[in-house]
């Protein structure tokens, strides 16, 4: 036995892989036998996503960027920065 060891495992996972499926394979063929005649499922209904309402007035860039910024100063009161953290 000079197999590399890659090799031991590579054909230990194959004769793995060969027995798992016999052994799935087996599971359902014995779970056929004891259900022959399962109920069908019921057929799924669609759910309605609900979508935001469409607005008629856009965003502007400055409104965007306000936002933005209130969001980083709160971020920062939330989280103050550290003597370790770069300064932006």
């Amino acid at each position: 036995m000079n197999q590399k060891p890659q090799d031991l495992r590579r054909s230990a996972a194959e004769k793995f892989i060969e027995s798992f499926d016999q052994e799935l394979l087996r599971a359902f063929q014995q779970s056929e036998a004891v259900t022959p005649n399962p109920q069908p499922a019921p057929p799924e209904q669609a759910v309605a996503v609900p979508r935001p309402a469409k607005t008629s007035e856009a965003i502007s860039l400055s409104d965007l960027e306000a936002a933005i910024s209130d969001i980083e100063q709160y971020l920062h009161e939330q989280h103050p920065p550290t003597s370790d953290d770069p300064q932006e």
